[in-house]
């Protein structure tokens, strides 16, 4: 007869590995980094944000309070600037925002003014100039390259110093417009000339300033 002998056996079981799970990176910081506070009609372009910290996870959202306004998408930021007014663009990330307050406004196409005014020492005259469109938001400005001939107000209105030349420069927007003055002394007799109307404005196709002479 053969002898069994049982053996005994010690089986070693091997520990399970605990899957760990990536803890979550949450934005705590959500920012502009194009940001603008006026923009003209028509103006387009996407907007752009940075999140703290670069690695956080989610995604940005974008809204604009008044579609009418500035229409925006939702989830690139393009946006487009449709019509005169204020609207606050949004950009979410989770929990953070951030906030940007734009006013679109009508921008000027063109400044209608005299080529040339000229006046006696002494006289006081307001300068006549209209800007195009009439909508447009931006006022203009005025001042002089010479002002021992004469000075020009805030609000347009010329002195005549001595006699001698000067150019009044008109701004408004992107848009310049220069006009020659000519003082003289009352004791010449010289007669004024009929002053030329001129413009000067940006073509829409090439965004290049033009200028317009045409004679009364």
């Amino acid at each position: 007869l053969i002898a069994l002998t049982a053996v005994a056996v010690s089986v070693i079981k091997k520990p399970k590995t605990q899957e760990v799970t990536p803890e979550k990176i949450i934005a705590t910081n959500i920012y502009f980094a194009n940001p603008v506070e006026e923009l003209p009609v028509g103006a387009e372009n996407t907007f752009l944000v940075a999140v703290e910290p670069p690695k956080a996870e989610g995604k940005v959202l974008f809204t604009s309070s008044d579609e009418s306004v500035i229409s925006i998408d939702g989830k690139t930021g393009f946006y487009k600037a449709l019509q005169q007014g204020n609207a606050t663009i949004t950009a979410t990330n989770g929990t953070v925002s951030c906030d940007l307050d734009i006013t679109v406004f009508i921008p000027v196409q063109r400044i209608e003014a005299p080529e040339q005014i000229i006046l006696n020492v002494g006289d006081k005259e307001t300068i006549k100039y209209s800007i195009e469109p009439v909508e447009a938001s931006a006022k203009a400005t005025f001042w002089i390259d010479n002002e021992s001939v004469a000075s020009i107000s805030e609000d347009g209105v010329i002195e005549a110093k001595i006699s001698g030349v000067a150019n009044i420069i008109i701004t408004a927007g992107e848009c310049e417009n220069r006009v020659m003055l000519k003082v003289i002394n009352k004791s010449n007799n010289t007669p004024a000339s009929k002053p030329q109307n001129s413009s000067t404005g940006i073509n829409n196709s090439t965004g290049k300033k033009e200028t317009d002479n045409t004679k009364n």
